[in-house]
């Protein structure tokens, strides 16, 4: 399948729809919110969606609801959020921002001129800097990739990696206009899900320019081994059934991922001692793509007891704290 190319062009001054999903993250959403009000380019609409908060989000928006869209919806998710976003928008171009990060003041300046300056680009990312409340954790997202990608169709990259950013992300309307949303089945991985869809029909622009200030915290719903793996096994599933055109490539590479995301899943009900649905997830590694002999081995040891695998546990862990070298502040006279 060789993707089809499109030019887009763009109004004097664009409408920029700036969606800002939210669930109980009151004291954060409103440095997010006012960072999107302090955008240098003046032609933009902020559309808050709160996903049924139960804190004081709705109180706290109070003095900016004269500048704000804010909607109200019982619980749903971040898909559902977004996409409700979406559907009350009216921009021309629509730019994620979630609720934990902020802007710098350009950001929708830069992402509009390069729009306006690369009519064949339908989604735009660009670099951003991460910190916590203790301070910066890295000056770029980006640095983690080592090269990164050039403007075009990336989707290898985009299902590979978390890239991009969905708060760097600004699409045009054509690009959804067929209809595409976030999946709100997915719990996770669904950003990413919905970038690479977007990018087999849509050309992705990457701006080097560290344009989005990216919160990390414990609640960061990344950080759960399980879910990310698994719902990276739907969204890659998801995608070799629905019929989407792949080519034989693309179509390989997903299985692959698929494969290991399978095995990732399986090794977390191994930890568990859950060894059926272990030995599961390791036969549908095996199925997808011949993963190698770390699925194939560990399907063999499901079949152990659960007790000897418990045993072999505790045997690994005290042989591994024999070996350990001894510090000498520790050695006795």
């Amino acid at each position: 399948m060789t993707a089809m190319f499109h030019e887009y062009g763009l109004t004097r001054q664009p409408l920029v729809s700036a969606i800002i999903p939210t669930y109980n993250r009151a004291e954060n959403l409103v440095e997010a919110v006012e960072s999107a009000l302090a955008q240098s380019y003046p032609h933009r609409e902020v559309i808050v969606v709160d996903d049924g908060s139960t804190d004081d989000t709705q109180a706290r928006l109070g003095k900016y609801l004269d500048n704000v869209i804010y909607i109200r919806q019982r619980r749903r998710g971040s898909s559902a959020a977004r996409n409700r976003g979406m559907e009350h928008s009216r921009g021309e171009l629509i730019a994620f921002l979630d609720a934990d990060d902020k802007w710098r003041p350009e950001k929708i300046q830069l992402q509009v001129d390069y729009l306006r300056a690369h009519p064949d680009i339908g989604i735009l990312c660009s670099d951003a800097r991460e910190f916590t409340s203790e301070g910066t954790v890295s000056e770029s997202f980006f640095a983690q990739f080592g090269e990164v990608p050039s403007d075009g169709f990336v989707f290898n990259t985009i299902a590979e990696t978390a890239f991009p950013l969905t708060s760097t992300v600004m699409i045009r309307r054509t690009c959804i206009e067929n209809g595409a949303r976030f999946d709100e089945k997915l719990l996770n991985f669904q950003d990413i899900d919905f970038f690479m869809r977007l990018n087999l029909r849509c050309r992705m622009g990457i701006m080097k320019e560290k344009l989005v200030e990216r919160r990390l915290h414990p609640g960061n719903v990344s950080k759960n081994h399980y879910r990310r793996f698994y719902y990276r096994t739907l969204a890659f599933k998801k995608i070799l059934d629905d019929g989407t055109a792949l080519t034989s490539g693309q179509r390989k590479r997903i299985r692959r991922l698929l494969a290991f995301s399978c095995l990732k899943v399986g090794d977390c009900y191994w930890d568990s001692l859950d060894l059926n649905e272990a030995r599961s997830w390791y036969g549908r590694a095996i199925r997808f793509d011949h993963i190698g002999a770390d699925a194939l081995l560990h399907a063999m040891l499901t079949f152990l007891p659960a007790e000897f695998i418990t045993s072999l546990r505790g045997l690994k862990a005290r042989l591994t704290r024999v070996a350990e070298p001894v510090s000498p502040h520790c050695q006795s006279d």
